[in-house]
């Protein structure tokens, strides 16, 4: 693999690194705070909203991207 790839690629899995800490921050959804907080494991309460999840799905898919060398 040619360096500046490999440079390119590192710098990628960093802020994909970078967005899924973000993700995992847990967060709260005013309109139910005691059972709408969204954790590295917890996700799915009809409070929630849809970006949060499909967040979640978009990093998760590039994560996987990433360790099978696809990117």
């Amino acid at each position: 693999m040619p360096l500046h790839n490999s440079l390119n690629r590192n710098r990628f899995k960093d802020k994909i690194m970078e967005q899924f800490k973000v993700l995992q921050r847990p967060l709260r959804v005013l309109k139910d705070a005691r059972r709408c907080n969204v954790g590295p494991l917890y996700i799915g309460t009809p409070g929630d909203t849809i970006f949060v999840a499909a967040g979640m799905l978009v990093t998760g898919i590039l994560l996987a991207r990433i360790f099978e060398g696809d990117v």
